[in-house]
């Protein structure tokens, strides 16, 4: 009965070491909104709604936005904690949202670069870009996309959390 139990532990896939990394940065990124939505929300810079003689007035606008950004949240969460689990769902949003981030940061340095205003802000911006390529290039080896046994589903699914992640930067 031993045998058999070693046997099966032999072979079973050791989870790959290098998937800390791409999970660290997601959790760090998830984390990263947290605090901008506190910071917010402190700062009373969200207006969800208006109360003026007598009536309260939502505004759509910023309901749209909360959800979006607690939206981000939940998918960097629970992806960063589901990929350290050694979950195939972790490897879907944790990929998926990494590629929204490599959206975002080439929009965010497209600007400052054809200005041509180099500051250490836009140096940050591109060392923080290619930590985000690199932990997203992780996810392309091939012992990682065995261990989480990724097939033509899981790409698919990771193609349209991005594509909406990303439809929902241009629907505000």
């Amino acid at each position: 009965m031993n045998i058999l139990l070693e046997e099966e532990k032999q072979l079973q896939i050791a989870k790959p070491k290098k998937i800390y990394f791409p999970a660290t940065l997601v959790l760090f990124l998830g984390c990263s909104y947290i605090v901008a939505q506190i910071s917010s929300i402190l700062s009373n810079k969200s207006i969800l709604f208006k109360i003026s003689e007598g009536q309260v007035r939502f505004s759509f606008g910023e309901i749209l936005q909360e959800l979006r950004s607690y939206t981000y949240i939940l998918i960097a969460i629970i992806g960063g904690i589901q990929l350290l689990r050694s979950k195939k769902i972790g490897w879907i949003l944790s990929f998926g949202f990494l590629l929204y981030m490599i959206i975002v940061m080439g929009g965010l340095l497209y600007l400052p670069i054809q200005m041509g205003m180099f500051e250490l802000v836009t140096y940050l911006g591109f060392v923080f870009l290619f930590l985000i390529i690199l932990a997203t290039g992780v996810f392309l080896f091939k012992d990682v996309r065995t261990y989480y046994k990724i097939g033509p589903a899981q790409w698919l699914a990771v193609l349209i959390l991005s594509g909406i992640l990303a439809a929902s930067l241009f629907l505000s």
